[in-house]
């Protein structure tokens, strides 16, 4: 929360347009804060607020925060950015994104591009693109699961390096930004584009909530967000889904202490 707190001040100064996104804006609008099982924080942002605010954080430390893109960050992977807690924590994720010192509590943002209806042929053909690039990236840094798509990918993840295809998913992200358009879509999500593409309407203004203990501004249109996502979503999963979707372990200041100890 006070990363988040951060950000929101940054982009207040700055009149840098952000909204809680996905698993955060339900836990905004149900919880009035994180889902209990959930253990990161996802914001999204128009394009255009989205490429200055990469543009001026750059590859600064700001309030003990650093920017992980492909523009900022050499080895980083993923076609959205990051902002990671600089220095100790007593959170340490398990997912390899970036250097040892930069596994602590982050927040993911992802951009919001024109988009077609998501029935478009146009639009699924795009996303089609957009979905091989990504799994060409995630093979060459060996976080690609599935058997059949490592196999399918190899060369091409060989051949073609991370910062070539991380520049080629934002030109395809970006593929209808000359049309005037009545949609926007998050491209770089990992949920269906079905499940991610709004019209632009519910996104003209801003509405303050409460998350924790600090207010975070949420797209006015919310209500048809969430429900495009998960449907009826003021009703709480079966416990059995009630599981966190990515991996933070506790170490405390002891465990801190021996990992530095033992380096």
């Amino acid at each position: 929360v006070a990363l988040l707190k951060k950000i929101d001040a940054f982009c207040t100064v700055n009149n840098i347009t952000y909204y809680m996104s996905e698993g955060s804006l339900l836990g905004t609008v149900r919880h009035n804060g994180f889902i209990p099982w959930d253990d990161d924080i996802d914001i999204m942002m128009p394009r255009t607020d989205y490429d200055r605010f990469i543009k001026m954080w750059g590859n600064q430390t700001i309030d003990e925060m650093m920017l992980l893109h492909y523009s900022t960050y050499k080895s980083y992977y993923l076609p959205f950015a990051k902002l990671v807690a600089v220095g100790p924590t007593n959170f340490r994720s398990l997912m390899r994104i970036a250097d040892d010192d930069l596994m602590g509590p982050s927040i993911d943002i992802f951009p919001l591009d024109n988009a077609l209806a998501k029935d478009n042929m146009n639009q699924i053909k795009l996303c089609r693109k957009i979905r091989k690039h990504r799994n060409i990236v995630l093979t060459k840094v060996g976080y690609m699961k599935r058997f059949e798509a490592r196999v399918n990918y190899f060369w091409p993840s060989r051949i073609l390096t991370a910062r070539y295809l991380l520049k080629k998913i934002d030109r395809l992200m970006k593929n209808n930004h000359q049309k005037k358009t009545d949609y926007i879509a998050n491209f770089a999500s990992s949920y269906p584009i079905n499940k991610e593409t709004f019209r632009k309407e519910l996104f003209e203004t801003t509405k303050r909530m409460r998350f924790e203990d600090i207010e975070v501004n949420i797209p006015s249109g919310y209500d048809k967000i969430l429900s495009t996502i998960y449907g009826d979503y003021m009703t709480l999963p079966p416990v059995e889904k009630r599981v966190s979707r990515h991996s933070y372990q506790w170490i405390g200041p002891d465990n801190q202490k021996n990992m530095e100890t033992n380096k």
